[in-house]
């Protein structure tokens, strides 16, 4: 806590600094003789408490309380007046003063002021702080959203910081187990800590990876960053928690709509497939996308009414259920789960239009155990129940 006391009587200063300094860490004493002094002061040290005297030459007390409550308000400001002052210096608490002293101050009632104001500031540090933590955690909820596709709010919009281009990092650790969950949270710390130094990073951990998005500040330029900083990344990991990893990245000067875009790109390098230069190359790529999106679809058209799930799907593929999961998106604009539902439903329509099969059957044929669910789903799907829906096509 730095404390700054002003007064143009340097017995006064230097009796109110020592009481200060004999407190030790994490308290420290400055002094100037006047309001101008004062201010010159402040704008050099980080300056918590200002204890100032009223009458001084050029710029009184009430003058640098005034200054000080316009262009620090952070900076609490305590005067010190003598008898004579009082009623003055009482009339100066509504101009935003903090409190007032006595002269001469006892040493009681300068402790007592300090360990006051450094509680105040103790709470107020640690209420920013949890702040910071919860805006940083609604923000990695939102770009975890971003990387599968998924609209972010438009409330939320204002917690991603200002950016000139941006990079996703996808950070698998070579083991043959992974770590465990408080280690790769430890990992996610370290890998924030230097993805940071070059903007706004976010890391997500997920089952088998992490993920680090960075909002860089500047354009990105070459991949020399990003190979640099991933090196890097495996070092520091390496000599911290001994544990190889493999980096893979995809960097773009879009918006955050690209970011779906650039997660494919890293998951789809961290597997296997090199990055591709020519245009066939890159037609190639996209018919390898579309391949597995294109199965998986027929799959669900096939085993509507099973166990399939986008995890299983993943499995078969040999690819992560993520990355399966941001492909499908980004080419059909529809999730692993709508695209179920939709067939589901369109069969439960032609099985209500077709069949004298009871509700409870259909609904256990096209997948679901739960009837009150189906019909959810179904009234959500068609505007309709079931039953009224059966009503209106076979009449």
């Amino acid at each position: 806590m730095h404390i700054l006391i002003v007064d143009d009587e340097p017995m006064v200063r230097s009796s109110i600094a020592r009481v200060v300094t004999a407190l030790g860490e994490p308290y420290a004493a400055y002094e100037a003789d006047d309001g101008e002094d004062a201010i010159a002061m402040i704008q050099k040290e980080p300056i918590d408490l200002v204890i100032t005297d009223i009458r001084m030459p050029a710029v009184d007390g009430l003058q640098l309380a005034e200054i000080v409550r316009r262009l620090y308000p952070h900076i609490r400001v305590v005067l010190l007046s003598g008898y004579s002052e009082f009623e003055y210096a009482l009339s100066a608490l509504h101009s935003g003063v903090y409190e007032y002293l006595l002269k001469p101050a006892s040493k009681d009632s300068l402790l007592n002021l300090i360990f006051k104001v450094h509680e105040e500031l103790q709470q107020e540090k640690a209420q920013d702080l949890l702040g910071r933590l919860r805006e940083n955690s609604v923000m990695e909820k939102r770009v975890q959203e971003l990387l599968y596709g998924l609209p972010v709010p438009h409330a939320d919009k204002d917690l991603f910081p200002d950016f000139h281009s941006l990079a996703v990092f996808v950070i698998r650790a070579e083991t043959t187990e992974l770590p465990p969950r408080s280690l790769r949270f430890a990992m996610k710390n370290v890998i924030e800590e230097l993805l940071g130094k070059a903007g706004k990073a976010a890391v997500i951990v997920e089952d088998s990876h992490l993920v680090g998005v960075l909002f860089a500040s500047a354009d990105l330029g070459t991949n020399g960053y990003c190979d640099e900083v991933s090196g890097e990344i495996s070092k520091v990991l390496a000599q911290l928690y001994r544990v190889a990893t493999t980096i893979r990245y995809s960097a773009g000067s879009g918006g955050l709509d690209e970011l779906g875009l650039l997660y494919v790109e890293g998951m789809r390098r961290l597997s296997g497939m090199d990055a591709y230069s020519t245009e066939a190359d890159v037609q190639t790529e996209r018919e390898e996308w579309h391949r597995l999106v294109k199965i998986t679809l027929k799959w669900i058209e096939e085993e509507y009414a099973g166990e399939l799930t986008l995890a299983s799907a993943a499995q078969r593929l040999f690819v992560n259920p993520n990355y399966l999961s941001v492909l499908i998106k980004s080419q059909t604009d529809m999730t692993f789960t709508q695209h179920l539902v939709r067939v589901r439903i369109g069969n439960a329509k032609q099985m209500l239009a077709e069949t004298q099969l009871k509700i409870y059957e259909i609904c256990e044929k096209v997948g679901y155990a739960d009837q009150a669910y189906f019909s959810r789903l179904f009234k959500a799907s068609t505007g309709m129940t079931p039953y009224e829906y059966r009503e209106k096509v076979t009449l």
